[in-house]
């Protein structure tokens, strides 16, 4: 979720950027939505439990949550955001979202980012799905995590930077939220010592959310041919990136 490494490079302002990231949309909800369901049916702790020789049924039961009814915040409400809200609102939850302004999309209510530490209180999960920036990095750190319920599922499929690791290890120690899923991390590839691995109720992937798509190749270099044939035609090229949205 982002172009952040376009950061890092001299661009013009009057230079345009166009990003392929919507290609990846399907296959980042999808990652989202498996972690969600993974940690809300307590399948991650049952692999690790009966791998032991243990019988998990009585630990896991209080852990069990459905998705229908959770009030599901959603930070980031671009494409792979509106994704998951899509699929959640069919599924009963009760979606809301937060992205750089207020709208209203496909019946979800989206708020302004200002307004994110008012909302963080009444959520039940928190999915972050929106592009690292100076506004957002570390986003999510101890201001909000003291304002998140301590039964909170936090998943992660944008950028490690946008919330702050070493807190969420404390947290997670200390019992401060239920459990977290990540796929991205601020060091990548994560070092073997790195706290996330020895933190409880976390599951963790390597960055690999936006696989899966068979054709991916072919979809980018359709994408391309198809801004070449816009700029030659003397208009403006698709799905561009907005320097600094946050």
């Amino acid at each position: 979720a982002g172009t952040d490494p376009l950061d890092l490079l001299p661009i013009p302002e009057d230079v345009h950027v166009s990003s392929s990231g919507h290609l990846w949309s399907c296959t980042v909800a999808e990652h989202a939505l498996g972690m969600l369901l993974t940690l809300c049916r307590g399948i991650d702790f049952s692999i690790r439990t009966d791998q032991t020789d243990q019988w998990s049924r009585d630990q896991v039961i209080p852990r069990l949550r459905r998705v229908k009814d959770l009030a599901v915040l959603i930070v980031g409400y671009g494409r792979i955001g509106s994704e998951i809200g899509r699929t959640l609102k069919s599924l009963g939850a009760k979606v809301t979202g937060v992205a750089s302004s207020s709208r209203t999309v496909d019946g979800v209510t989206v708020h302004q980012l200002s307004d994110l530490d008012a909302l963080i209180p009444e959520a039940d999960v928190i999915i972050l799905t929106l592009p690292l920036g100076p506004l957002t990095r570390h986003l999510i750190s101890r201001t909000q995590f003291a304002l998140m319920k301590k039964t909170l599922i936090l998943i992660n499929v944008s950028r490690g930077g946008v919330l702050d690791e070493a807190v969420l290890c404390e947290t997670l120690v200390n019992g401060g939220i239920s459990c977290a899923g990540l796929d991205v991390f601020e060091n990548e590839p994560l070092p073997l010592n790195d706290r996330l691995r020895s933190s409880p109720n976390v599951l963790l992937t390597p960055h690999i959310a936006g696989f899966g798509e068979r054709n991916i190749e072919k979809a980018i270099a359709v994408n391309v041919r198809d801004n070449l044939q816009d700029i030659l035609a003397g208009r403006m090229p698709r799905n561009q990136v907005h320097q600094k949205p946050y």
